[in-house]
């Protein structure tokens, strides 16, 4: 053999089991309250707050603001509905990503629990298919805690924005029809209700929102998606043809399906690419707070896919043991949101759910190795090549051993073992025959490279990982 084969070919040998990443043991803490909200403080202020002074009674407000002085541009933010005594055991709803987004742009969140939900007295009261007049009645609770939260010298009432979920995008749509002047605009995420006292439910609530457009006049944004399982898509669309028939402006964030059920878009953190970039929109129409003045309130942004493999090729994935490519395994049949992350040679982890599995991934890695990057998130690989490999070239498929240039058949042999070694992996070529294979470290490209230049080989890449990344044209190529 000869000085150039002996030195590929211990390159070859040396890799082919190094830097492998075990799976980290860690606890479950998918579920625990840490995982569900930020980390970053929030200020929180349990407020009982009158009602609607024509029907005396007391409410109970939440009010979360960022960090800072103020004043705060307001969101009145107003929760969904549950059946029978199930409402009197709700928590106000601020445990959502829309919560944590308004808080991001700087807004203060004031939630009031609706008269017979949760703390706040009185009852529910729908008479029949009375939708329009049962809005009506909440829309006056909610502008009296408005006027209660008026006091507070920390929130500025020239920006306020009413807005809502479920049922609470049903009150908010209604408050807007009361012309209140210190209302700027209407949010409405799959807003909607389903009075038990009314068997034609969706013609009466097509109706209140017809009579709630023939009143407003002030900007909303509605918010759907195709598989909501309260409010279809044939019901909102309607809801909406009959509440813009009035006059009322209206614009619609129509974003299709989410999950199994689109009623659900706020409960997890990749809901949010679906919405916030038109909420954004609207609200600087509108020249009210649309920037992420305070990020430290949502989740780590991903970063981009990057095309390196796809999900399911558990193969692909670099520097993992046996036991560590069947976390992987795991990690795919994990609900969304979830991350796949890696320490190249030391640690594998996935984690799921939650408020940022992203960021708890990496803080998680990093309490044993500093080397930790992120392969995977949700449905998209993000693992990126180091910067010293060329872009695929589409020279040859990466298991076509004849199309490899320069070779002799000791040098055919090598191929085909560099084809069964683990990621990540290399192979050059040089005039003359010389080549060579790796599949350790984090780069073995450069590894390999500089091996030749050790040598004074000109060696030039073959492939890397997956991809052939040669450029040189099949006909100009020789073999020995």
């Amino acid at each position: 053999m000869s000085l150039r084969l002996a030195f590929c070919a211990a390159l070859l040998l040396a890799g082919a089991s190094a830097g492998a990443a075990e799976p980290m043991r860690k606890p479950d803490p998918e579920t625990s309250d840490a995982a569900l909200r930020p980390s970053a403080p929030i200020s929180r202020r349990d407020l009982m707050l009158p009602g609607d002074p024509a029907r005396p009674v007391t409410l109970d407000v939440t009010l979360l603001t960022p960090s800072g002085p103020g004043p705060f541009p307001v969101i009145l933010w107003n929760h969904g509905s549950a059946n029978g005594a199930a409402r009197r055991s709700m928590a106000t709803s601020t445990n959502t990503f829309a919560t944590y987004y308004f808080l991001s742009r700087g807004y203060a969140v004031a939630a009031p629990m609706m008269r017979g939900f949760g703390r706040s007295g009185g009852d529910v009261s729908v008479s029949g298919c009375a939708l329009d007049a049962y809005g009506a009645a909440n829309a006056a609770d909610i502008l009296a805690v408005l006027d209660g939260l008026a006091r507070d010298p920390t929130l500025d009432m020239g920006r306020v924005v009413v807005a809502g979920q479920s049922f609470g995008g049903f009150n908010a749509l209604a408050t807007g029809a009361r012309r209140d002047p210190r209302i700027r605009a209407v949010i409405d995420f799959h807003g909607g209700l389903r009075a038990t006292t009314c068997r034609a439910w969706e013609p009466a609530l097509i109706e209140a929102a017809r009579g709630f457009g023939a009143r407003s006049r002030v900007p909303s944004l509605w918010i759907y998606g195709d598989n909501d399982r309260f409010f279809p898509a044939a019901t909102w669309r309607a809801m909406r043809t009959a509440y813009a028939s009035g006059g009322a402006p209206v614009e619609v964030v129509a974003y299709g399906r989410f999950r199994d059920d689109s009623h659900t878009l706020l409960a997890s953190s990749d809901g949010l690419p679906l919405f916030a970039p038109r909420l954004d929109a609207f609200l600087a129409g509108l020249g009210l707070p649309s920037a992420a003045t305070h990020p430290e309130y949502l989740p780590t942004p991903s970063p981009p896919p990057s095309g390196y493999a796809a999900i399911d090729d558990v193969e692909a994935v670099p520097h993992l043991t046996p036991p560590a490519r069947d976390l992987y395994r795991t990690f795919l049949t994990r609900p969304i949101p979830r991350v796949f992350v890696i320490a190249p040679g030391r640690h594998a982890n996935e984690t799921y759910g939650g408020f940022d599995p992203l960021a708890r991934a990496l803080a998680e890695c990093r309490a044993l190795s500093m080397a930790c990057k992120v392969y995977a998130v949700n449905r998209d690989v993000v693992w990126t090549q180091p910067s010293s490999v060329p872009p695929p070239s589409g020279f040859a498929a990466i298991d076509d051993v004849g199309a490899v240039p320069y070779l002799t058949e000791a040098g055919r042999t090598g191929y085909r073992r560099f084809l069964a070694m683990d990621r990540p992996r290399a192979f050059v070529i040089a005039p003359g025959g010389a080549w060579g294979a790796a599949a350790s470290g984090t780069d073995p490209l450069s590894t390999l490279l500089d091996g030749c230049r050790a040598k004074q080989l000109a060696c030039r890449p073959y492939a890397v990982d997956g991809q052939v990344v040669w450029t040189e044209p099949k006909a100009g190529a020789s073999s020995q």
